[in-house]
């Protein structure tokens, strides 16, 4: 796929995803796990919660806590350094890593990410790739889902045996990029749906759920093929589903696009979090994956390969594979001493506690730090009437964070207005750490391409709870 800029979408290589030092079974490190889950889940998701754009979830809650084998939501072994990944191909993952950082763009749009206003009365939404987060409850027009087979067609094309009736605010919208995405969480069902589509016609679709007031399931609203949905993920969020291991999106063309590992809306980085502190691991979009080493655990499938399209960066022995986990070593310490803004900082402490997974792919952009496709949209506080301006992590950013806001640009549908954010820049490179000596740090030679590594497989099995696991 073309790009016309930085800024604009991923489009169609759109795809989706303790520190206990003993050796014990797997049998053994499952009950642990389970242990911890349950009182993660008793502190952050209460089971009475009723949450709202007016009540949100705190920083602290995380959707599928309630699972022993979630792993997102589980920090980093005080180790891990010592289990650092080296590839098949005897690279190793500090290279990898490295390459990471500035494949595709100088090291200075390393760790991008947009926060763009959404489509609201005639303020158009066309920059907003986002996640608008929808809560419903019992009282909510209910919605279906419905498989191939059923008149008008399935809702989501490449999952045409879904079929799924749920609560859902009426006429709630998709974000209005070129990648649209939305989620519902139907409180009253434990239930977490997110549906994602492409438009690539300017100015985008506008268009979302169907009006609505069917009050039984039998009687549910369809949503059929016209809604235009290609992907959909729907998960429990009361302890039966965990977070990883979804099989994403099918063969599309002459490649897979199959990184979307993680359970419906698992990893997206809401406002709350990025105002008050993150509690999960990070989604990182990045340029493509290794030809010859497509993918590691967690991932179920490899994105975007290097060298697959003539528009894409070429193979390189550096390159990553999908799913892998990045982390920086720096101190909690290091980190306030940093003195950065606390947008950026509450992003460093959370890839240093919990590190990044490697799971959306740009083909030729730079590493992205809560990228574009997994924040926040505001389209829900819009679609509420607090206007294009309502979610509050904007004004938090105007003036609290005085991060201005950039103006329309000359695209038609181009956003009201976008923050955009590098959270790897400014940041000191006098620092030493473990791969980075006093005298290095001294001369100003310890900059974040000495700080950032990828963890061994064996790490993530063992947040899962998997063999395998190296803690």
């Amino acid at each position: 796929m073309a790009q016309n800029s930085f800024f604009m979408s991923w489009g169609a290589l759109y795809s989706r995803r303790c520190a206990f030092p003993f050796h014990r079974t797997v049998l053994h490190r499952l009950a642990l796990l389970l242990a911890i889950a349950i009182a993660a889940a008793m502190l952050s998701a209460p089971a009475n919660a009723q949450y709202s754009l007016n009540n949100q979830p705190p920083n602290t809650w995380y959707p599928y806590a309630g699972n022993p084998a979630s792993i997102l939501n589980k920090k980093l072994p005080a180790d891990v350094m010592s289990h650092r990944y080296t590839s098949p191909q005897g690279v190793s993952g500090d290279r990898i890593a490295q390459w990471v950082l500035t494949a595709g763009y100088t090291q200075s749009a390393s760790g991008f990410t947009q926060l763009s206003s959404p489509q609201s009365d005639s303020l158009p939404g066309g920059n907003d790739m986002a996640h608008p987060i929808y809560y419903a409850t019992s009282s909510d027009p209910w919605y279906w889902i419905v498989p191939s087979g059923v008149s008008g067609g399935a809702t989501c094309s490449y999952f045409p045996k879904l079929n799924v009736r749920f609560h859902a605010p009426k006429q709630a919208h998709f974000s209005g990029g070129v990648d649209q995405n939305i989620v519902i969480f139907d409180q009253a069902q434990h239930l977490m749906i997110s549906l994602y589509r492409s438009s690539f016609s300017v100015p985008q679709r506008t268009d979302g759920f169907p009006s609505c007031t069917a009050t039984s399931s039998g009687a549910a609203c369809k949503l059929t093929s016209s809604l235009g949905a290609t992907g959909c993920d729907v998960q429990r969020t009361d302890g039966a589903d965990r977070d990883w291991g979804w099989m994403g999106y099918e063969t599309y063309g002459n490649y897979t696009i199959g990184g979307e590992n993680f359970a419906a809306s698992a990893g997206v980085l809401r406002g709350v979090e990025l105002m008050n502190g993150i509690n999960h691991a990070l989604l990182l979009t990045y340029a493509c994956s290794n030809a010859n080493n497509s993918q590691v655990f967690p991932s179920t499938g490899p994105a975007a390969i290097c060298g697959k399209n003539p528009n894409w960066l070429a193979n390189s022995s550096s390159a990553p594979p999908n799913g892998a986990l990045l982390f920086v070593d720096y101190t909690d310490a290091q980190i306030t001493n940093m003195h950065l803004p606390t947008w950026q900082t509450n992003i460093l402490r959370a890839m240093a506690h919990y590190g990044g997974y490697l799971t959306v792919t740009s083909g030729n952009g730079p590493l992205n730090v809560g990228s574009l496709n997994t924040n926040e949209s505001g389209q829900a506080w819009a679609d509420a009437g607090h206007g294009a301006l309502g979610n509050p992590v904007y004004g938090w950013m105007e003036n609290t964070e005085h991060i201005r806001c950039v103006p329309p640009g000359v695209t038609p549908g181009s956003s009201a207005c976008r923050f955009n954010l590098y959270s790897l820049q400014n940041i000191p490179a006098n620092i030493p750490g473990p791969t980075c000596s006093s005298t290095q740090a001294g001369s100003n030679q310890c900059g974040i391409s000495k700080h950032i590594h990828i963890a061994d497989p064996c790490v993530a099995k063992g947040l899962a709870g998997q063999a395998g696991a190296c803690f």
